[in-house]
């Protein structure tokens, strides 16, 4: 009976020393699979201990930091951490152990670390806390977010610049998507149109300020420039249409709309507006005023002309009674193919010339005799008054 014991213990030591082996080996294997996995974290991993002593210091760790395993392992972990953090991490760590409140355990932060060479720079942080071996452990991942916080300011300042742009400019300016809808309007805009923001985001725009033609006939939104840029990419400025205030009044207006594309997808488009009724009143005026001028001098007899300051007098304008005097057809005058200076003959051309140059800028009237040269080259003595 007791040579079966001995044969039976002896096997069962046997058995169990070969699992002991096995369980070590699996151990190794599994340390040396996750020492590979933490060389090539991409993200710093720094092990500290309760009281912030680093343990573990990872490959990743030393490029972003700029300090070297040997030089970290062993130290406090605030190093690596700028006034005042450096100066109440242990306080942190004191009152968790103390009192088990968290600070930043479990959750991810953005925090501001410090390199080798002083430079600080934002890092975002995660801890956890294991237990090994008894002994309590902090794990932390950190990763340099440099350029990512670069990106962000860049774009945050764009969008400052955007803002600011908009609130000043002094045309309408608004945004739509590709439904049509407002995504954004700016102050001048909203002082124009009568509208307040609320009443205008979200909203499909043509059927507020867009929704009829001059002559008051019904503007179908399928044939509006605007609506062509945001649904077929169109660009396209218009001068000669109305839109509408939220009192119901129309004004002239001219406008851009210009396709809005990201990541080379059409997503809406941005219109550029300003109130031209001023402009139109005034051109209505210069029109009037031009049919009257016309209207005067055909009753006038002789001809009146209306020339350019520039140097070779450019006729803008020349009565019919000029065929007579002249010989050319008047529109064939005023088209900028011929100047006062080619009909006025050489030996009076500089005394012409000194003499009108010299009453404009006086602001005189003037009376002048001299000879001009005809279509068929025949010389005319004239008066001009001017």
């Amino acid at each position: 009976i007791m040579g079966s014991l001995i044969v039976v213990l002896t096997a069962f030591f046997v058995w169990n020393k070969a699992r002991s082996e096995a369980a070590r080996k699996a151990v190794q294997q599994a340390e040396t699979r996750i020492r590979h996995i933490v060389q090539k974290l991409a993200d710093g991993l720094v092990i500290i201990s309760q009281r912030g002593i680093v343990q573990e210091y990872s490959p990743s760790a030393e490029k972003i930091f700029g300090y070297t395993a040997s030089e970290v392992v062993g130290q406090n972990i605030n190093m690596l951490m700028p006034s005042p953090d450096k100066e109440q991490h242990d306080g942190y760590l004191e009152k968790y152990r103390r009192t088990g409140e968290q600070y930043v355990i479990g959750n991810a932060r953005e925090v501001t670390a410090q390199r080798k060479n002083g430079e600080l720079f934002p890092v975002e942080l995660g801890v956890s806390e294991a237990v090994v071996a008894g002994e309590k452990i902090f794990i932390g991942l950190i990763r340099d977010i440099t350029e990512r916080k670069e990106a962000e300011n860049a774009l945050a300042e764009a969008e400052e610049r955007s803002r600011m742009i908009l609130e000043s400019a002094r045309d309408g300016i608004f945004g739509v998507d590709t439904e049509g809808s407002v995504t954004f309007i700016n102050p001048a805009a909203l002082k124009i149109l009568g509208f307040s923001s609320d009443e205008l985001m979200g909203k499909p725009i043509h059927d507020l300020i867009h929704h009829t033609r001059p002559d008051g006939s019904h503007y179908p939104v399928e044939e509006c420039p605007m609506r062509a840029a945001f649904t077929d990419g169109e660009s396209s400025m218009v001068d000669d249409e109305v839109l509408w205030t939220k009192s119901g009044d129309a004004f002239d207006v001219e406008y851009a709309s210009v396709p809005l594309h990201k990541d080379d997808k059409l997503i809406g488009a941005v219109i550029v507006f300003r109130d031209i009724s001023q402009r139109k009143a005034d051109e209505q005026k210069i029109r009037d005023s031009e049919r009257e001028f016309r209207t005067m001098v055909a009753t006038i007899p002789g001809t009146v002309y209306r020339c350019r300051p520039d140097e070779q007098r450019t006729i803008e304008y020349i009565s019919s009674e000029a065929e007579n005097l002249t010989g050319y057809d008047p529109e064939d005058l005023a088209d900028g193919a011929h100047t006062l200076k080619s009909f006025i003959h050489e030996k009076d051309l500089e005394y012409v010339l000194q003499m009108v140059e010299g009453c404009v800028s006086r602001r005189e009237p003037y009376e002048l005799e001299y000879r001009i040269y005809r279509e068929d080259k025949s010389v005319r003595d004239v008066i001009e008054r001017g």
